[in-house]
């Protein structure tokens, strides 16, 4: 028994020591296929922008080892304790990854990563554009990253601007700085700067309005223009707006109406571009022009109608009252401006004793005078003895005060006044040499008498000789002539246009190379002309001395080049714009008087500011074609109308009547008449309708006609 016991408790030991080692066996198993496997890289290699980031791939891959990554080139890309990678700087890094686990390290392989950036193409540093014409990231970009932003910045939004989307758009005629910036995964980098210049029209406006039987021409609807490309207006309405080469104009009608106008710009050889659509908006009630509602004035001055504040469609008839916002800046009583500050003014009209308030308001800046903003940025160009200047070079002048000038250089030029009353302080200047000075203007308060600068402007004189160059003498033909700069008033002195006898005289600018026949000046050319008939002959130009003009051309009859020739050692030749404007339609420089026969009763309506106290309608304007002659009626009795041919609404059946009739004066064109029309084709023709009215008809060289009616009604 005691054996057997000693047996079984040996079967049991060795039970247990197998046991031990089945569950031991397993163990041992697991580790050796754990030394078997080892971390690996899914792949070996990518490619990324820089900002971008890449999370290295791993299979098999230990809980609880610990992973590092090293890269050979940190400027070009990082890696952190993750194993996700940035790129930083372009071009190609190796990322070595190892790990250590249960003590021991091992490599798990090296992973190649390539860094690419977008960069701006080399042909876009600088880069020339239309107004309107854009470009697409991936027209100036090499590379773009289609996942990234890209953000513009511009020295000039108004010459150019872009979206957050990267598309450069121009915007307006100029230059300016564009700085591109490439957003991604919220980094942003700069890519680059491209050097903008922009040409070609732009619309001042989308939309204007203006008044029935009004021009406007290119000059008034774009910026930029540019002497020798075309522009063409086509009309969306030909009854409401017709359109010329150079102008647009609102027909006869009545209401609130409107027209849309589309302009396209075309250069020599070149597709044509639309430059936009300008909605025209028609009106026979009185408003504020868009460019009249903002106004500028100096202390002392007063608001009125006509010589500051301007309302399209005024009533002659009509007065006008003003309410300031703010009385403390004008004041409510005498509208004078009696502080510096901006406030917005209310305008009432009282026409019959009836008051309406215009909807449109102006805001008027009552401003401390300053340089005027052309004659700052460009200065000012004389000729040796040439014109004196005779303006004020400031705006917003101050009432209460005068002013003086003076020339930082004497032997020059002299600056001086005609007197210091008022209007007397203009600037009065002298060209002795060629050179350039500076000119200060200063104030004097009237009543401090304290005296203060208000600014300088830079003043070029050219013609005659100059010490610091003593070959450059315009009067001797030497062949040294240059042009210090290039304006218009630098070439030619003056500039005449004689058509049909009638003569025309330009601006030459001071500021541009340009020459204008219509302008703040006037000088517009006439309602009619028929500028297709126009010859080269026909102009005029006085040059500087030792300039020469050589010849004038036109593509259109609107648009000119006058060549000057510098007679040089180049042969240098400057092509100077002219622009021929068409005046409006002015009743007044057509018709002297319209007389209407009633029997022995005679009305007349006058070419001058006394109109019939009974009809405000009678006035010779450019907006006015229509008139009306009202009689009594007993008058008409008298003129053998019978009573019963009186109707309630005042209108008279004169149909049966011989003694009725309408004469008119025609303003016509002649030697010591220079005010009126020149284009009148002939004398004028009346056609009676049943004495009802009359039609005056007018025709024009060009071929167009207009018509003036004569409308007899019942007066009371």
């Amino acid at each position: 028994m005691g054996d057997k016991k000693i047996i079984h408790k040996l079967e049991f030991i060795f039970l247990c020591l197998m046991l031990v080692l089945c569950i031991s066996c397993p163990g041992n198993n697991t580790h050796a296929n754990a030394a078997a496997k080892k971390t690996t890289l899914k792949t070996k290699k990518t490619t990324i922008f820089i900002n971008g980031k890449y999370t290295i791939p791993m299979k098999n891959k230990f809980k609880k080892a610990t992973y590092f990554y090293t890269s050979n080139k940190t400027e070009i890309a990082r890696v952190n304790s993750k194993g996700i990678i940035t790129g930083i700087g372009k071009g190609t890094a190796s990322i070595r990854v190892r790990y250590k686990h249960k003590g021991e390290f091992h490599s798990a392989g090296t992973f190649k990563i390539t860094v690419k950036n977008s960069t701006l193409k080399k042909a876009y540093k600088t880069l020339d554009l239309t107004t309107g014409e854009s470009r697409k990231p991936s027209e100036y970009l090499d590379g773009a990253n289609p996942d990234a932003s890209y953000i513009i910045t511009s020295s000039s939004s108004v010459v150019a601007t872009a979206e957050n989307d990267g598309v450069i758009t121009a915007r307006k005629a100029g230059r300016t700085s564009l700085s591109i910036h490439e957003v991604f995964n919220k980094r942003s980098r700069t890519v680059g700067s491209i050097a903008l210049t922009v040409t070609g029209a732009s619309l001042k406006r989308d939309e204007i309005k203006i008044p029935y039987n009004t021009t406007k021409n290119k000059y008034d609807l774009l910026d930029d223009i540019t002497a020798s490309a075309k522009y063409t207006f086509t009309s969306s309405d030909s009854k409401l707006v017709s359109t010329t080469a150079n102008s647009i104009r609102s027909l006869k009608s009545t209401g609130n109406k409107s027209c849309k106008v589309t302009v396209t710009e075309q250069f020599n050889k070149k597709p044509v571009r639309t430059i936009g659509t300008i909605t025209v908006n028609l009106s026979d009630e009185p408003f504020i022009a868009i460019d009249d509602k903002n106004i500028s004035i100096g202390i002392g001055e007063i608001l009125s109608v006509g010589s500051n504040i301007k309302i399209s469609n005024r009533n002659t008839k009509a007065k006008y009252e003003f309410e300031p916002k703010d009385p403390k800046i004008i004041s409510a009583d005498k509208y004078e401006a009696i502080a510096f500050g901006v406030t917005t003014v209310t305008i009432k009209q009282e026409l019959n004793k009836v008051k309406t308030t215009l909807e449109d308001t102006v805001t008027v800046t009552v401003s401390p005078a300053f340089i005027k903003k052309e004659i700052a940025t460009n200065g000012l160009s004389f000729t040796v003895n040439g014109d004196t200047y005779n303006q004020y070079p400031i705006d917003c002048r101050n009432q209460n005060a005068t002013y003086d000038y003076e020339s930082s250089d004497t032997s020059i030029i002299s600056a001086g006044t005609k007197g210091m009353n008022k209007g007397e302080d203009i600037l009065v200047v002298n060209a002795k040499k060629a050179g350039e000075a500076e000119i200060t203007v200063y104030e004097t308060i009237k009543t401090t008498g304290v005296r203060s600068k208000i600014g300088s402007f830079r003043v070029t004189v050219t013609g005659g000789t100059s010490d610091n160059n003593n070959n450059n003498n315009n009067n001797n033909n030497n062949g040294t002539n240059t042009l210090l700069n290039p304006v218009a008033s630098n070439l030619i002195t003056s500039i005449t246009f004689k058509h049909k006898g009638k003569v025309y005289n330009g601006t030459v600018s001071t500021t541009s190379l340009e020459c204008v026949f219509g302008d703040e000046n006037g000088n517009y050319i006439d309602y009619g002309t028929d500028f297709s008939s126009i010859n080269p002959g026909e102009f005029d130009i006085k040059t500087v001395n030792g300039y020469s003009f050589t010849s004038i051309t036109t593509t259109d009859n609107y648009e000119w080049i006058a060549s000057i020739k510098l007679n040089d050692d180049e042969d240098t030749v400057v092509e100077v714009p002219v622009s021929l404007i068409p005046g409006e339609l002015n009743v007044s420089s057509i018709l002297n008087s319209i007389t209407v026969n009633l029997g022995d009763n005679a009305k007349q309506i006058k070419n001058d500011t006394k109109f019939p106290e009974d009809n405000s309608l009678n006035q010779f304007d450019n907006s006015n074609t229509n008139f009306f002659v009202n009689y009594t009626a007993q008058e008409y009795i008298n003129a053998g109308i019978k009573e019963t041919d009186i109707t309630d609404n005042n209108s008279v059946n004169l149909s049966g009547l011989n003694n009725v009739k309408c004469s008119v004066e025609q303003n016509t064109f002649g030697p010591s008449n220079t005010t009126a029309n020149s284009a009148v084709a002939g004398n004028l023709s009346i056609e009676n309708h049943n004495n009802s009215y009359w039609s005056i008809k007018v025709l024009f060289e060009d071929g167009s006609t207009e018509y003036f009616n004569v409308t007899l009604g019942v007066d009371g």
